[in-house]
């Protein structure tokens, strides 16, 4: 980052990289119970004349590599709501801090300080974040933890479990990478600091297509494993006794044991099946995170539009670089609309939302087959149909069988992605060329 950067663009933290996976078990589960963009809250709350903060993400996550523990504190909403409720606090303070020292810059750029002045002024605001931001997240990950301590006092069912998971409170765009996030002058200024902040948002957009594409890849692949191995039990039980489920469950126990055989029995499906729901719940995450990316970068291209038609240059040379910055501009902001539009991202959600009620029915079959209860094939025929009908007119689509691949086409999301980002530095260029 160059000097001129480092006074506009604040970089908070680099948030965690994705749970690492050792032969398809995650070996850290993560249960993500809050997700809060201060910046887009203050800018709401205070009306800016003369500055935009910023993509200013806190993320507050369960951290385990217990898959029983997992699967407890995953479905415990007053949990979540408690440690939420201590963690809120804590960030809903520093808020309004910074809302206040922002306003006071922002009255003190009303009077129209000279340029060194301005860098002077902001760069002390950014400070002043980084030290409210980074207190709030110390303070709600000690007294997060504490509260998650107590409760396993309090709860025979995670009393065993106290040290085997952490409460993580992480700042900036949390899955997406480092959302750059930037104080960006709204004073017309030839756009050169609002440009900063979107080159950083345009790399959020990067990493978090990156991730997505992952996440789909491997969802897809466990999905298909897991439809396969449904139909394999649901053919294999059908007419047996409950002994004799009981009895060929344990001999699949036995050689998947002994031999390290891929047997398929109910506790292997039943793992594909907490494994897919883990890899769609990240996608449900990844993709709002996205989505709010793009609402930030179409925001804040707007605005640079808006700054860089306030400015003329009395000399041909810089006048026709203002027209390319134009051109640029505008090539961008229908770049980001053409995504939006496309509703690629929303689509995403909404198939992972689906899978994850396919899931829940999913378990429903597999518990009653577990107890051979009677009905359970019709619990199973129940999960075939939703099965199908998950992937089937996806979100929208009509062409058939629809994929998560086909929803998101990775090839196509990445090139858009990294051509958006080529075409926000060219125009940081651009814009810094004409001003010299």
């Amino acid at each position: 980052m160059t000097a001129s950067a480092a006074d506009t663009a604040v970089s908070i933290r680099q948030p965690p990289k994705p749970a690492s996976f050792d032969r398809g078990i995650p070996i850290m589960a993560k249960v993500v119970i809050f997700d809060w963009d201060l910046g887009k809250v203050i800018n709401e709350q205070a009306h800016f004349a003369n500055l935009l903060l910023g993509s200013l993400q806190a993320q507050v996550a369960l951290d385990t590599a217990n898959a029983k523990l997992f699967q407890a504190v995953a479905h415990d909403p007053l949990l979540h709501q408690q440690i939420v409720d201590i963690c809120k606090q804590q960030f809903t303070q520093a808020a309004t801090a910074i809302r206040g020292r922002a306003q006071n810059v922002d009255s003190l750029l009303s009077g129209k300080p000279a340029t060194e002045q301005v860098k002077a002024i902001v760069s002390q605001l950014r400070r002043d974040i980084e030290t409210e931001l980074d207190g709030a997240r110390r303070r709600a990950e000690q007294l997060a933890q504490q509260k998650w301590e107590s409760l396993t006092g309090q709860k025979a069912q995670y009393r065993a479990y106290k040290r085997d998971m952490a409460v993580k409170v992480t700042l900036g765009s949390s899955g997406t990478g480092l959302a750059a996030w930037g104080v960006a002058l709204a004073v017309p200024t030839g756009g050169i600091s609002l440009i900063l902040s979107i080159v950083g948002l345009w790399r959020a957009a990067v990493d978090g297509v990156k991730i997505l594409v992952v996440l789909v890849q491997e969802a897809e692949t466990v999905e298909k494993d897991l439809n396969a191995r449904m139909d394999t039990l649901g053919k294999r039980y059908r007419g047996d006794s409950r002994t004799a489920v009981a009895s060929k469950e344990m001999l699949a126990s036995m050689l998947n044991t002994l031999t390290q055989l891929d047997f398929s029995n109910i506790a292997k499906v039943q793992e594909k099946c907490d494994l897919w729901a883990n890899k769609l719940a990240g996608i449900r995450v990844q993709a709002h995170q996205l989505a709010v990316t793009l609402d930030r970068l179409l925001e804040a291209s707007e605005l640079l539009d808006r700054q860089l038609a306030a400015v003329a240059f009395p000399d041909q040379g810089r006048q026709a670089k203002l027209g390319r910055a134009v051109q640029k501009s505008t090539d961008m902001h229908r770049s980001i609309r053409d995504m939006l539009e496309s509703e690629r991202i929303p689509s995403l959600h909404v198939r992972a939302e689906r899978g994850l009620e396919a899931h829940g029915h999913a378990k429903q079959a597999l518990d009653a087959l577990r107890q051979k209860s009677p009905g359970w094939t019709v619990a199973f025929d129940k999960w075939s149909a939703i099965a199908f009908n998950v992937a089937l007119a996806g979100a929208g689509y009509t062409k058939g069988y629809t994929s998560l691949t086909d929803i998101l086409e990775p090839k196509r999301a990445t090139e858009w992605a990294q051509t958006g980002l080529s075409l926000a530095s060219d125009l940081s260029s651009t814009i810094n060329d004409m001003r010299s």
